[in-house]
């Protein structure tokens, strides 16, 4: 069981990094959200990967010092099929990343 879902973020280089949570994953979207209107490390999008995954972590020190719940990989760890992976596109041509919130791989 769990809520598990990513956020997956493309770089300027083409590469991937993707963000996972194993009980937060219907929250994702919402946490882009909040991250991208409060943030202003959005254009930078090695600041705004940390930005996004100490908002994901949230203020409760013990999901910081635990040893689950929380992953970063080069590839989807896993993903629920009723939750939609976040999208944050950073290889177009735009000055902004594109941001897809009902992304599908």
């Amino acid at each position: 069981m769990g809520d598990r879902n990513n956020i997956k973020i493309t770089y300027s280089n083409g590469q991937s990094l993707y963000l996972y949570s194993h009980w937060g994953g219907s929250e994702l979207r919402d946490i882009v959200v909040n991250a991208v209107t409060t943030s202003s490390r959005v254009d930078d999008e090695s600041y705004f990967a940390r930005v996004l995954f100490c908002k994901m972590l949230g203020d409760n020190l013990q999901d910081w010092r635990g040893e689950t719940g929380f992953g970063i990989a080069p590839y989807a760890p896993d993903q629920d099929a009723n939750n939609k992976m976040v999208h944050i596109d950073y290889s177009t041509e735009y000055a902004t990343p594109q941001i897809d919130y009902d992304y599908e791989e």
